[in-house]
């Protein structure tokens, strides 16, 4: 009988930013899977509070390496040099896995595959693929969470790793599948929810606005690189600056949303996107008031 295949080793990664009030959760439940993990990293990327005080408390458990700030991407890249498994787990520090995560997953870390993930906790429907992974169907949507990915150590060290551009900062995951998806990577996808994720915090104006532009500023690299056509690039540009502008525009952000819609309509002419543009002149009362009657007008059809 042929020997079995040696189980694969798998080393945690841990980015973590002014998280002391929080990382605990993250090591926790990292330390608490049913599958341990061959190790875990925590990289603490310039933090001004006591995360790396916090992540030294575990002793020899966690393995913790400073450095000045130079944003996720450039943490992550870190931990994968300090570590030694030949495959990569991430875990954001304000993110959590549920205790069978590795288990759930390591099945899966064959032959050919290069990343495995799975659905956070309360999925939204389009975070749900159906069939393969392609390039065009993650250009059309991200569907991969950060802290429930596993990847091989050889593809991304293929790769070069994540993009440490502060320009696309808060997108660099996206960028990295993106890269990944282009060169032909094999992505497998579980439907189990395995991680708890915690939203971003934050000024919702500012924090829409910083997003939309590293969104921007992705699509732009990822189209250089892949050579897509300018019509393409243009037409992502405007679903990006139309997605932030409309939830801007609900949120009552009127001048940040304003700014987005004019981007989407600059990047491809939509009369939907120039009535919103123009809404954004009107009123704050008198946009909740048309919010309010076509509840009610609904409510009343049903």
């Amino acid at each position: 009988m042929p020997a079995p295949a040696p189980a694969p080793v798998i080393s945690a990664i841990m980015p973590a930013y002014n998280s002391a009030g929080f990382i605990r959760r993250a090591i926790d439940s990292v330390l608490a899977q049913t599958v341990p993990v061959h190790e875990l990293i925590v990289v603490d990327d310039g933090s001004t509070d006591d995360t790396a005080t916090v992540a030294a408390s575990y002793g020899d458990r966690v393995k913790v390496f400073r450095q000045a700030n130079g944003g996720p991407g450039a943490a992550r890249n870190r931990g994968v040099r300090e570590s030694r498994g030949d495959w990569l787990a991430f875990l954001d520090a304000d993110d959590a896995w549920i205790p069978a995560k590795i288990e759930h997953q390591r099945t899966k870390l064959m032959p050919g595959t290069d990343v495995v993930f799975s659905h956070v906790v309360g999925p939204l429907k389009h975070d749900s693929p159906r069939g393969e992974i392609t390039f065009d169907l993650l250009w059309d949507h991200n569907l991969i969470g950060m802290s429930t990915a596993i990847i091989r150590r050889e593809t991304f060290r293929k790769i070069a790793g994540f993009d440490e551009d502060r320009a696309i900062m808060g997108v660099e995951d996206y960028n990295l599948w993106l890269r990944m998806a282009a060169q032909e990577a094999k992505f497998v996808f579980l439907p189990d929810e395995l991680v708890e994720y915690t939203p971003a915090p934050g000024n919702l104006s500012s924090h829409y606005r910083k997003i939309a532009a590293s969104a921007a500023r992705n699509a732009e690299k990822v189209a250089s690189i892949v050579g897509l056509s300018e019509r393409r690039l243009n037409e992502k540009l405007s679903a990006i600056y139309e997605e932030y502008g409309v939830a801007l525009l609900h949120a009552r952000c009127l001048p940040q949303a304003r700014e987005c819609l004019r981007l989407a309509l600059r990047h491809r002419a939509d009369h939907r996107n120039a009535v919103r543009w123009l809404s954004t002149f009107a009123p704050r009362r008198l946009l909740d008031l048309k919010r309010s009657l076509r509840k009610s007008i609904g409510q009343f059809l049903s």
